[in-house]
């Protein structure tokens, strides 16, 4: 059976000392071989940017894409831009481990998974409230009716605003 993930790799032992850019596109399909559902759907585009060297490698990756998901704000599914930039070392030893900055890897490996790596990274870069900038887009996303019924409510409970009532603190008196 063909393996789905087989291009999301990178070949490191064809790869000349030295800087290179690779560049990799996942969908939807891609998100249907993890079982933690944090996101489970969205276009991605990462790009890997490579220095490497005799015993160690430095490896920059830029994530960019958008995921359909609910709005925090106002409940409807928008498209949600995820952006995130991440650092990872890759340094060669016996022992194969990983933690957050340094992967290990045998110094024989030909090739090195990412597709793990490109889940891991997506999903740190979602951000913790799911809301963002949507009034440019033309049908606008979000949900206006769910949006003044908040607004009113939240002006009918606070009555005076919170600056109004910082003015009248008095911070000489010590």
């Amino acid at each position: 059976m063909k393996d789905p993930m087989k291009h999301l790799s990178i070949p490191y032992k064809g790869l000349n000392d030295g800087k290179h850019e690779l560049v990799f596109e996942v969908t939807d399909t891609f998100f249907d071989h993890y079982d933690n559902k944090v996101i489970n759907n969205g276009h991605f585009a990462i790009k890997v940017e490579i220095d490497k060297r005799p015993r160690i490698t430095e490896t920059l990756w830029t994530i960019e894409g958008k995921t359909k998901v609910n709005c925090d704000r106002c409940l409807e599914k928008i498209n949600l831009p995820i952006q995130g930039a991440y650092r990872l070392l890759i340094k060669l030893s016996e022992e194969e481990t990983s933690d957050d900055e340094v992967m290990y890897i045998s110094p024989d490996a030909s090739v090195i998974k990412i597709s793990d790596l490109i889940y891991e990274y997506i999903v740190l870069s979602v951000p913790t409230i799911k809301v963002y900038d949507c009034e440019e887009e033309n049908p606008q996303p979000c949900n206006l009716e769910v949006l003044d019924k908040l607004e009113n409510r939240l002006s009918a409970e606070s009555g005076s605003s919170l600056w109004e009532d910082l003015k009248g603190i008095n911070f000489d008196n010590n």
